[in-house]
């Protein structure tokens, strides 16, 4: 069984500090994108880099495809599920990585209080609780 990674002390304010730095950061493949936006939440939230293996190693959308292959477990969704417990989507609580299906296909964002943070090509963009298909645990519960 794969175990949680366990939340910093204050956390909350690593967390808030990130999606203040990150909130008008252009959408970039490779550096700033649906895989790594909630990557990099984690890293905020537990100190680990979850998408160290594939940072920086693609700048564009087929890239991103080859790399989860090569260094992922050859989806977003699977990459997360080898590295964190899956939950129920209904029990995903603030900071736990979110998959869901937005307009730009299978996405990757981070569970907010009332809904989705994602970096989609048009930027960040908050979507709906209801759209979670998928959920990471990140931290003891």
């Amino acid at each position: 069984m794969i175990e949680a990674l366990p939340r910093l002390p204050k956390w909350r304010a690593r967390f808030s500090s990130y999606l203040i730095e990150v909130a008008g950061k252009p959408f970039e493949w490779g550096a700033h994108d649906c895989a790594l936006h909630p990557a990099d939440g984690v890293l905020a939230i537990t100190g680990v880099d979850l998408a160290a293996d594939f940072r920086g190693r693609y700048t564009t959308e087929i890239g991103a495809a080859k790399a989860l292959k090569r260094h992922g477990s050859g989806d977003l969704a699977s990459t997360f599920a080898a590295k964190m417990p899956e939950i129920d989507p209904a029990g995903a609580r603030v900071g736990d990585v979110v998959i869901f299906d937005g307009p730009f296909g299978e996405t990757g964002g981070l569970r907010l209080p009332s809904c989705i943070s994602a970096i989609t090509p048009v930027g960040r963009r908050s979507y709906g609780l209801d759209l979670v298909t998928r959920a990471f645990q990140v931290g003891v519960r």
